[in-house]
């Protein structure tokens, strides 16, 4: 079938999917021929009114009638339609075994590693690049692993080995779509396969990487002197970086990884304001974790949370923001660091911006992108011309000494170019 569409977006009349929209449409060359993607075709018109020259497809993510449809006539399908195990497992089958390339915001990392069990030589073998974890989960993570890899090599000539991320939110909130894929996960998979650093790397070199395990354990950061739990998502980043690492080990040499660090630790903590505040975030996600999966737990959280397509005000949006300090160490003492600021709430404004602009890097960058297909990271996957989209869309990224004594002029901007 001839492709009649650069881009689907599929998933886009849900909280984050519409204002993915709203960005694609502000942001997509004149050109480029989308379209949006659905169940519910009331929806879909009322969201096309707000959009310029874009068409609307008719797709219940668990029909593959209408999955295969909407895949073949595209080359490529960015995905926000979750719980993603539930809604969106046909549509990577699909774009698998199409060569169609496929994007998503995903933190759901076991039903990841589910779809590369079952469709990574597909996908291998037809060129699609499979690309998972496009939003806040888990792309400053991975592209900050990536720059401060690269930051010792150029500055120090050294590995770092020993790298901590400290996150600090403020404003926004949670989405009933996220709640929801949450849920779902701890519902549907094995706890041990959520708490395994190497769930998406099965076939690393262990002598390569020194993987630290989950904690609920909270504490005092010397390094930031501040009180810091255990970040949320840790659990899905780590996979994902580490996921970087062995498609690194493979050669990935044209992408924004040159190889991988000896012995590599990777841990993340979010920064709070008080002991109190550190403690009885622990004491939470301690809970969450041991009883998540019980059904009447579920339930209660259902009934207290945002329901599907529900989420922060437009105006918590723009006042939320996030920042980001990793901060790496090598075997000679050397201390770096990477610092990423975005103004926009992490969970929802952020996460859209990553997410389509990894979209039209694949649409208009391919020319510096790998040929590889597979299952991908957004460093090795999106590479270099990834992170300079994401620095021109206002992600602020620097590279310098920690602590900060001469701020390196130098700096991310030259390790990016």
């Amino acid at each position: 079938m001839n492709k009649i569409y650069d881009l689907v977006l599929f998933g886009a009349t849900g909280f984050t999917g519409q204002r993915a929209a709203k960005y694609l449409n502000e942001h997509l060359p004149g050109a480029t021929r989308w379209a949006i993607a659905g169940r519910d075709p009331t929806k879909l018109a009322a969201l096309k009114g707000e959009l310029t020259d874009v068409d609307t497809l008719i797709v219940d993510g668990t029909n593959i009638s209408d999955v295969k449809l909407m895949v073949e006539q595209t080359h490529c399908v960015l995905s926000f339609a979750g719980p993603f195990c539930q809604f969106s497992r046909l549509v990577v089958e699909c774009c698998a075994q199409y060569g169609v390339h496929y994007l998503d915001i995903t933190g759901e990392s076991a039903w990841v590693a589910e779809m590369m069990t079952k469709h990574e030589k597909t996908a291998q073998q037809t060129g699609a690049k499979i690309i998972h974890s496009c939003g806040f989960d888990s792309v400053p993570a991975d592209i900050g692993v990536s720059m401060m890899q690269r930051y010792f090599r150029r500055r120090w000539k050294t590995e770092v080995k020993d790298i901590e991320a400290f996150y600090y939110l403020r404003g926004g909130g949670l989405n009933g779509g996220t709640l929801l894929s949450a849920l779902e996960m701890m519902k549907r998979y094995d706890s041990a396969d959520q708490r395994d650093p190497l769930l998406l790397a099965k076939g690393i070199d262990k002598t390569r990487v020194n993987p630290a395990s989950y904690s609920f354990s909270s504490q005092f950061s010397p390094k930031m002197k501040r009180w810091v739990t255990p970040f949320v998502m840790e659990s899905v980043n780590t996979k994902v970086v580490y996921r970087s690492q062995l498609l690194a080990d493979r050669q990935f040499t044209d992408t924004a990884y040159a190889g991988i660090s000896q012995q590599l630790r990777y841990k993340e903590f979010q920064v709070v304001k008080t002991r109190s505040q550190a403690f009885w975030s622990g004491v939470a996600m301690r809970a969450l974790s041991a009883f998540g999966g019980f059904a009447p737990v579920t339930a209660l959280l259902k009934s207290f949370g945002p329901k599907s397509g529900e989420g922060p005000s437009d105006a918590d949006l723009q006042r939320g923001c996030f920042d980001l300090k990793l901060v790496g160490t090598d075997e000679s003492g050397n201390h770096g660091m990477v610092e990423m600021h975005f103004a926009g709430d992490a969970g929802n404004a952020a996460t859209v911006m990553f997410a389509c602009e990894a979209a039209m890097t694949l649409l208009f960058e391919a020319d510096s992108l790998s040929t590889d297909g597979g299952f991908l990271t957004p460093a090795t996957g999106l590479g270099d011309c990834y992170i300079k989209r994401l620095m021109d869309a206002k992600l602020s990224i620097e590279a310098d000494v920690y602590p900060r004594l001469i701020r390196d002029t130098r700096g991310a901007v030259a390790l990016c170019l």
